[in-house]
């Protein structure tokens, strides 16, 4: 996932058992940034990009990264 909260210039990652959907119900419950993409890209049958997991390479590679997010801080739970 990318999440992002862009009145905060905030991009997080999230990782799989790190406890980033606690973290991710959070700012949802508050309005506060939205998945990018919001919803699974799927090709051919096949998930290409996941909106909860994805990668930045999966997101570049998407076209879903965009510049004004490099100038953003980047974060990621780490277990």
């Amino acid at each position: 996932m990318v999440y992002v909260w862009r009145e905060r210039k905030l991009v997080y990652f999230a990782a799989p058992a790190t406890g980033s959907s606690a973290f991710l119900h959070h700012l949802r419950s508050n309005n506060a940034g939205a998945f990018v993409p919001e919803n699974n890209i799927v090709e051919n049958g096949r998930i290409v990009v996941q909106s909860k997991h994805s990668t930045l390479a999966q997101m570049r590679a998407a076209g879903l990264w965009e510049d004004a997010f490099d100038r953003y801080t980047k974060t990621v739970a780490i277990r």
